[in-house]
């Protein structure tokens, strides 16, 4: 299935179930994810006053769903197995907050210095991951700047990456000697 029939149910979807009623046009924004992750998983969050489509897997911040799930009564939440998928799944809250929460990297399995070098790079210049809430870290994406990625990570909630970032900062010199 292509890009714009996932978005064409993902419209028909939002329709159906009458959300969002306000801020329509996040459901927009949702083109430019499906085109960076492609066939990735991903869970759509709908609810009164707005829309996310989260790509899971890819270490971006649980809170943009674990917020809404305490906060919003309104929200809804929808499993999308990825770009062939033609039927969503609804699940709860209490789902949607494990999946958000499962790292992207097993970073144990890596037994190469570069590659776990490679990994962590790749994640930290993905925009999606290192945006908080408010603001994005000006730093670097070298392991002699992955302290300061974990620390900012811890600052702005982010447990996954900060899980992440911790298990590759152990790792690495393991890795070297």
């Amino acid at each position: 299935m292509s890009i714009s029939q996932t978005l064409q149910l993902i419209e028909d979807l939002s329709n159906n179930i009458g959300l969002p009623k306000f801020y329509k046009d996040d459901l927009k924004l949702n083109k430019s994810i499906l085109k960076k992750y492609g066939g990735n998983k991903y869970i759509l969050m709908l609810r009164e006053a707005g829309s996310i489509l989260f790509p899971l897997n890819v270490g971006a911040n649980p809170i943009f769903i674990t917020h809404y799930i305490k906060e919003d009564p309104t929200v809804r939440f929808f499993v999308i197995a990825g770009l062939s998928d033609t039927e969503f799944h609804e699940i709860d809250g209490a789902l949607a907050s494990k999946l958000v929460q499962k790292p992207p990297i097993i970073v144990g399995s890596i037994t190469n210095a570069n590659k776990l070098i490679s990994v962590i790079e790749s994640r930290l210049s993905d925009h999606n991951v290192c945006t908080s809430v408010f603001s994005a870290p000006d730093l670097e994406t070298s392991p002699s700047n992955w302290e300061e990625w974990h620390s900012w990570f811890a600052e702005t909630g982010n447990p996954v990456m900060k899980s992440v970032m911790g298990q590759a900062i152990k790792r690495l010199p393991q890795l070297v000697n």
